[in-house]
């Protein structure tokens, strides 16, 4: 998911189907000015995810036309289990926060 760099957090869980420690992906990507009114999405993923990979370079490629920050939310850390329980088979899943939107299956630039 990131390409080479840093994890955006280093702490480790355990998978929801099996006990084997693994890294989280759960973080921010890349952020915009906090103090601009742009868009925080939030892309619901795991580990290995490449559909999610896909995605992140579509949105990567509009960001400059379209400021957002960019959050990965990992569906199986240990806190997010009703997150795997929603869209375990539909990742990636994405949110835009306080907007109310949210999409899966699709994206177009």
């Amino acid at each position: 998911l990131f390409h080479g760099r840093r994890h955006p957090s280093a702490h480790f869980c355990t998978s929801t189907d099996d006990e084997t420690p693994r890294r989280s992906v759960s973080g921010v990507i890349y952020a915009e000015d906090v103090n601009a009114n742009h868009p925080i999405v939030q892309i619901f993923t795991k580990e290995g995810c490449t559909l999610c990979d896909k995605v992140q370079d579509v949105l990567k490629s509009v960001r400059e036309e379209q400021p957002h920050t960019l959050e990965a939310v990992d569906i199986t850390d240990d806190d997010k289990k009703e997150w795997y329980s929603k869209y375990k088979y539909d990742i990636p899943v994405l949110h835009v926060k306080s907007s109310g939107y949210w999409t899966k299956h699709k994206l177009t630039a």
